[in-house]
């Protein structure tokens, strides 16, 4: 009997502490479906904002340099076509230029004279080319030739043409050669003229009057 009444208390107490368990550990939550959800994270997402009215200024440190990467060297440029890119035409630097020399020769038929002496660093463009030339009565101007240095073969001689003219006041026979020309002269190598005229007449009694004018243009040259 006392056996029987000890395992009544026994399954009493068992089962008074099964509720009590039960009683204290929570239970998921079900939806209307009766499906349990796990429970997900909430991510705020904020647009960012940036004040181009009041943009940062790189300042670079004295003897810095900025360099482009070799591996992306593409350079862009604001340009629109409301709002092109200005642009500017390298010969607009160049400088006019003229010259001239004249020479008389006496006891001889054949006269060169100094026209023009090119600056270093620049290049000589001739555009046109006149010149006279002067004789005695008889005799007749064979060449009108003007010579430029032009690297890196050296000088070339320029062939004009000669034109004979109704005699000189005096008598002598007057010849002309005026003519554009497209001739290029650099500095010579030796700082000497690099820009010459050469007279031949046919015969060399009495004197012979010559003269010669050049213009175009000097341009910058590496």
């Amino acid at each position: 009997m006392n056996r029987i009444k000890n395992s009544l208390i026994a399954c009493g107490g068992l089962s008074l502490l099964i509720a009590t368990i039960a009683l204290v550990t929570p239970h998921p939550t079900q939806g209307q479906g009766g499906n349990t959800k796990p429970p997900s994270d909430v991510n705020v997402v904020n647009t960012p904002s940036v004040n181009v009215a009041n943009a940062p200024t790189v300042n670079l440190a004295s003897g810095s340099s900025v360099g482009i990467n070799p591996a992306n060297n593409t350079v862009r440029l604001p340009n629109t076509t409301a709002n092109p890119l200005p642009v500017f035409d390298a010969n607009d630097g160049r400088q006019p230029f003229q010259a001239s020399a004249s020479s008389i020769q006496d006891g001889t038929n054949v006269s060169t004279v100094t026209v023009a002496t090119v600056p270093a660093g620049k290049r000589l463009v001739i555009e046109f080319v006149s010149a006279t030339g002067q004789v005695p009565a008889g005799q007749h101007v064979a060449a009108m030739q003007i010579t430029t240095i032009a690297p890196p073969t050296g000088g070339h001689t320029h062939e004009l043409l000669v034109n004979g003219q109704p005699p000189f006041v005096n008598g002598d026979a007057l010849f002309r050669a005026s003519q554009q020309v497209r001739l290029y002269a650099d500095p010579g190598s030796t700082g000497g003229a690099d820009v010459r005229a050469h007279f031949i007449r046919s015969g060399i009694e009495g004197q012979g009057q010559f003269s010669v004018t050049i213009s175009g243009y000097l341009v910058n040259v590496p």
